[in-house]
């Protein structure tokens, strides 16, 4: 419907594992910029995921609001951003969220398909409703007490 969940504390951003390490080495230029970057690494292998891989970066601001496009929708401006690492194996593509291995079929990032918010173009998977309902199943009604550990119809496993 154009609007953020208003419970919801974040947005959700992935990038291909290709992109990690150079991501996080960037970060010192973020850190001079205000934000703030801390990652988690897999605590085992899990498919193609291995042992001490990326697993997810969360960034914030050090001081005031994140990222102002999308200043006041979100808790006092602390808006907050995940970005999932995502790792493909040719045929699907996996990350870890709340200790959980979650996968989708590979095609939905083989490209992208674009969507306008606030006067702007984001990138999102391809074949984006077949997408959300993969991960979600009915994605068109919102779940305010949503748990992706147990609610994700993309679990596929749990890291220990």
């Amino acid at each position: 419907d154009g609007e953020f969940l208003e419970w919801d504390h974040d947005i959700d951003i992935s990038i291909p594992s290709s992109y990690a390490k150079r991501f996080y080495a960037g970060r010192k230029n973020l850190l001079l910029k205000g934000y703030r970057i801390t990652n988690r690494r897999s605590i085992t292998d899990c498919g193609p995921i291995k042992k001490d891989g990326y697993r997810i970066f969360k960034v914030k601001r050090i001081f005031g609001s994140f990222l102002s496009m999308f200043s006041g929708k979100i808790r006092n401006n602390q808006l907050v951003a995940d970005i999932f690492i995502k790792y493909d194996n040719g045929q699907d593509t996996y990350w870890i969220a709340s200790k959980k291995v979650m996968k989708v079929p590979s095609l939905h990032y083989k490209g992208y398909d674009e969507v306008g918010y606030m006067g702007k173009s984001y990138r999102i998977p391809v074949k984006c409703s077949e997408y959300l309902t993969h991960k979600f199943g009915d994605w068109s009604i919102p779940v305010k007490n949503w748990d992706c550990s147990i609610d994700e119809k993309s679990v596929v496993g749990s890291v220990l």
